[in-house]
């Protein structure tokens, strides 16, 4: 069996072609693991924070993750690094989506607000540090 966290597992994700998982753990560490042979092929070192949530493309590329820092964090799966960090919200982000080619991304924090990312081109190519858009708390 290979190394795996050591605390509790928070979440998992599959890619679609059924050969990549990713898994989250409470211990603020996240891996890359190859399904077919059984072995982990990276260990993100996304933030020394508590790694909250995460979001697979669907076309297998890219890999989002979002921190108890406030920040997300978008990695290229073929390069195997990180090729973006959003500062994101004032606060922790509590989870984060992204459409299938992850040129959409959703971040929620903690301070209420949900932030919309988008980009035009692929990552690596144009990071703006501007969301698309930010709903606000609703109000009870």
């Amino acid at each position: 069996m290979p190394e795996s966290h050591k605390s509790l597992i928070k979440r998992v994700a599959i890619s679609t072609d059924e050969k990549l998982g990713i898994s989250i753990s409470k211990d603020s560490s996240a891996f890359l693991w190859d399904i077919e042979q059984n072995k982990k092929i990276l260990e993100f070192s996304a933030s020394k924070y508590e790694i909250t949530g995460l979001c697979m493309a669907a076309n297998g590329k890219y890999v989002v993750l979002s921190s108890s820092d406030g920040m997300v964090s978008i990695w290229d799966l073929q390069k195997k690094k990180k090729v973006a960090t959003l500062e994101s919200h004032k606060g922790e982000v509590n989870d984060v989506s992204c459409t299938p080619d992850a040129n959409v991304i959703f971040s929620a924090g903690s301070d209420g607000t949900i932030r919309i990312w988008e980009n035009n081109f692929i990552w690596p190519l144009i990071v703006e540090q501007n969301y698309l858009k930010v709903v606000p708390e609703l109000k009870k």
